[in-house]
């Protein structure tokens, strides 16, 4: 999310040490270990599933054309109901303050490209950043580290 307050995001492809391991209401555990990522530093104890609009609910949210964001307490029994695929299980997210991201990108500190919800959604999250930056038809060999102080 970007607004005049400023914008809202989160890292998707930071595996951090740690699986959820999914339980019905009835206590009984599922056959679905997941991993967990962090979705950066703001608010970490805070979760949120990613999935694909193959399922969704009453209170899932389209981020954008292939990926939808619903609270866990809402997602985890629909999902291990209809056995879906494609989901995420995401620990806090990265926010920046009015005018900071464009700081930012104005500086050349990123590289903006359009989401791709199939990298997101299905590549392994080891390989997101060089499929996203070889889909905008640049050799990730080639990019060199910056050692200019910000």
């Amino acid at each position: 999310e970007h607004n005049e307050e400023g914008a809202f995001g989160v890292v998707v492809n930071n595996r951090i040490p740690a699986h959820v391991t999914l339980q019905s209401a009835d206590g009984e555990e599922a056959p679905v270990v997941q991993d967990v990522f962090l979705g950066g530093p703001v608010s970490p104890h805070i979760c949120m599933v990613l999935h694909t609009p193959e399922w969704s609910c009453e209170e899932t949210q389209t981020v954008v054309e292939g990926i939808c964001v619903t609270e866990p307490s809402v997602a985890v029994a629909s999902l291990l109901r209809q056995s879906v695929a494609g989901f995420r299980f995401i620990m806090g997210y990265a926010g920046w303050g009015e005018g900071q991201l464009e700081s930012e990108l104005a500086g050349g500190a990123w590289l903006s490209t359009p989401v791709f919800a199939d990298i997101v959604m299905n590549e392994e999250p080891d390989k997101q950043w060089e499929a996203a930056i070889r889909r905008l038809g640049i050799d990730p060999l080639m990019l060199v580290p910056s050692t200019t102080p910000q």
